[in-house]
């Protein structure tokens, strides 16, 4: 009974990748269970519904999940020129995406955003805050040295 339900659990394949995967590894976990009793290859692959091909190179082998690498971002190539410019420019994404257009970047500034999200976090922990200068009311004053031109007509 046990057997039964090891064959009809196999035979219903999911579709996404982390399925098959768990899949793969299921059965390869039944084929070594099916040989750990003693079954020869052919049995186990009569009972699990497998080539007897799979059943041996499944023997001869540990199990390791395949991981693919994944593909390069746009952002990828310039990784040093942000990790320079940024500090240089207060990691203002508007400056560093006119000049990552300027050397060929065609990726969207989201894209960027993301990307100074981190480096911008450690840059502010970084930064020494500025002291305060308290006085008590009365000895100082703010003035503001802007000028106001005025015109009058004559």
């Amino acid at each position: 009974m046990e057997n039964d339900l090891i064959g009809n659990n196999l035979s219903l394949v999911p579709t996404g990748t982390q399925e098959v995967d768990m899949i793969a590894q299921t059965q390869w976990g039944a084929i070594r269970a099916l040989a750990d009793r003693g079954l020869s290859r052919r049995a186990i692959a009569r009972q699990l519904d497998l080539d007897i091909k799979t059943v041996r190179k499944w023997l001869s082998q540990d199990w390791t999940p395949q991981h693919r690498q994944p593909p390069p971002r746009p952002l990828d190539r310039f990784n040093d020129f942000i990790l320079k410019r940024a500090p240089e420019v207060a990691f203002n994404g508007a400056v560093l995406l006119r000049e990552l257009r300027q050397q060929g970047y065609t990726g969207s500034y989201q894209a960027l955003a993301r990307r100074l999200v981190l480096p911008r976090s450690q840059w502010r922990q970084s930064l020494v805050p500025t002291l305060r200068f308290e006085t008590q009311p009365g000895q100082q004053a703010q003035v503001d040295w802007g000028s106001l031109g005025v015109w009058l007509s004559r």
